[in-house]
């Protein structure tokens, strides 16, 4: 690929009929279902990770009911924009027999634009559905919440992202090690979307895809380093790979999945633990005090309290 174009690949494969869609078995299960069909639904609220095909799924719906309209909340998320879109609601649909909304990333709506969205779902607007689709469950009004079908949507595996890498390698005609494959799969965050981004990331760098170039692409340390690190009961040696890691400009959030993962595929610690974690990386980005995080990893390795 080095050099050469190709179709964006996260968009050439994204499934377009629900059977397609990875990890989301009890979801695929309901949504294709007769009763689900025969349902006088018109409201539903997508939830789950990032890149788990929530949107996906979303779309893939609304195209067998008719005309789609998908906003994205992140850029218009006032009142004034969802009144546009409660006139665009009642209008009658061009293509088909209904009208679907779907709006995205639907937690980052203000407050006052709930309130109009609201005004619009007790309507009961015949022929239009609304498909909301979040991240954040949390952030959802109750007052939403309780005119919505709710559809809890899993992490997808890393088996079934390292298959999806596999089988679009194969049909693309890319080389690739089965062991950089699982390499991605394992080292991004569950979300397909990302995986086979990291892929191409890869193939820009070089044709073929072996676990050095992944290493490289995706800032991913050596297992014989994290097994150092998680041995060491010396503290300067600790803080020496830490300030090599870190000065070799690794992504720390990236390095503390990497170890994790390392970690429980070894019994070093349970998987408990990495949610507590991604917690605590979370709240250090937030306040964006990136010595913080590397003095909290260092803290945990001298420490040894997993």
């Amino acid at each position: 690929m080095k050099g050469s174009a190709r179709l964006n690949l996260a968009n050439k494969y994204r499934p377009t009929q629900l059977n397609d869609v990875l990890s989301q078995d009890t979801v695929v299960d309901i949504l294709s279902s007769n009763k689900f069909k025969e349902l006088n639904a018109h409201n539903f609220l997508f939830v789950g990770p990032s890149g788990c095909g929530k949107t996906t799924c979303a779309r893939i719906l609304a195209q067998e009911l008719g005309e789609v309209i998908e906003v994205d909340a992140a850029s218009n998320n006032s009142a004034e924009r969802i009144k546009e879109l409660a006139a665009q609601a009642r209008m009658a649909p061009l293509v088909g027999e209904n009208k679907v909304l779907i709006i995205d990333e639907a937690h980052t709506l203000s407050a006052a634009a709930w309130a109009a969205m609201l005004i619009i779902l007790e309507e009961n607007i015949s022929r239009t559905y609304f498909i909301f689709c979040t991240t954040e469950l949390r952030k959802i009004p109750s007052t939403i919440l309780s005119r919505v079908y709710t559809f809890q949507f899993n992490a997808i595996s890393f088996e079934d992202i390292e298959k999806r890498l596999k089988l679009i390698t194969e049909k693309e005609g890319i080389g690739a090690d089965d062991s950089a494959l699982r390499l991605i799969a394992r080292n991004s965050n569950n979300n397909l979307r990302q995986a086979i981004t990291n892929l191409e990331k890869c193939l820009f760098y070089q044709d073929y895809v072996n676990i050095d170039v992944v290493q490289r692409i995706m800032s991913i340390v050596d297992d014989a380093i994290l097994q150092r690190l998680f041995e060491s009961t010396d503290s300067r040696e600790i803080i020496t790979i830490m300030n090599k890691i870190t000065e070799d400009g690794i992504n720390l959030q990236v390095f503390v999945a990497n170890c994790l993962h390392f970690a429980i595929a070894r019994s070093i610690v349970d998987s408990s633990y990495i949610e507590h974690v991604r917690s605590m990386l979370r709240l250090t980005e937030v306040i964006r005090t990136a010595q913080n995080i590397k003095y909290a990893i260092i803290g945990a390795f001298i420490s040894k309290r997993w």
